[in-house]
């Protein structure tokens, strides 16, 4: 019989597997991040890994642990990062700039493989749709009549792409394997907003907490505008790695006061 030592080092070795830095990473991941397993309704994968992400990293963090993946040392944050970028995707931050969540945002899969969607509603249809009836609202062109909010599609191919169209019920089908793990994990997310940030919904915040803070404290830096008075949102989103860096040590306080993630 196995102890429970043998499951938390499957565990482990299982979090290294996510870990694109990690010696023993071998998960397959689209060049836009998104985490991908060839077959049918990908997406069922991404939202479970995040779950599982986060659960992992609530563990480490209560039990002061991090896990050792050879090369790298991995704790709870580095797991969350990992999880917050498969859900950045899943909302619309990948190569398309498609939310694969119907409803979210303005640019979303408008032919879903699904049938109530599909289907005209009954105030304009009032008659019965029999099973084989509703193919010829299944093989239209036409956009769903009924936006399904809330409902996550299989997802895209390996090279990012997608092609809204029911026929390809792979990428286009929504499933409740799909959104239940994704409930969790915007859970977590909701729960933690200084983790939520996506860098169109931080612009006003650290656009705000900027100008208050630097109107009392003078920072210095190369790439500062003499005339704003300091970096303005769109400036400090656009730093590099090199600049981040220069952030986060010169000015933790900064950091500190805004909340401002150094991912950004």
């Amino acid at each position: 019989m196995n102890s429970l030592q043998s499951y938390k080092e499957s565990a482990d070795s299982f979090m290294c597997t996510l870990i694109p830095e990690s010696s023993s990473s071998h998960v397959e991941y689209t060049p836009g991040g998104l985490i991908y397993k060839p077959g049918g309704s990908n997406l069922q994968h991404a939202t479970t890994i995040s779950f599982l992400l986060l659960a992992y990293a609530n563990y480490l963090e209560r039990t002061s642990q991090s896990v050792n993946c050879g090369n790298v040392n991995v704790g709870p944050y580095s797991l969350r990062q990992q999880a917050k970028r498969q859900v950045d995707y899943i909302l619309g931050d990948n190569p398309l700039g498609l939310s694969y969540m119907v409803g979210y945002s303005d640019h979303y899969p408008q032919r879903i493989h699904h049938r109530g969607s599909s289907l005209p509603s009954v105030k304009d249809h009032p008659d019965l749709i029999a099973c084989k009836e509703g193919s010829i609202y299944c093989n239209s062109s036409n956009p769903n009549p009924n936006v399904h909010v809330g409902a996550i599609v299989g997802g895209p191919s390996e090279d990012d792409s997608y092609e809204d169209s029911r026929d390809d019920f792979r990428k286009s089908e929504p499933a409740t394997y799909i959104n239940a793990p994704f409930v969790g994990v915007l859970a977590y997310f909701a729960a933690n907003p200084s983790f939520s940030w996506g860098k169109q919904s931080s612009i006003l915040h650290i656009n705000q907490c900027l100008l208050a803070f630097k109107s009392r404290r003078n920072v210095s830096h190369p790439g500062e505008s003499k005339e704003g008075g300091g970096l303005v949102a769109a400036e400090l989103l656009a730093l590099d790695h090199e600049e981040s860096s220069w952030l986060l040590t010169k000015d933790k306080e900064l950091i500190l006061r805004c909340k401002i993630p150094f991912w950004l």
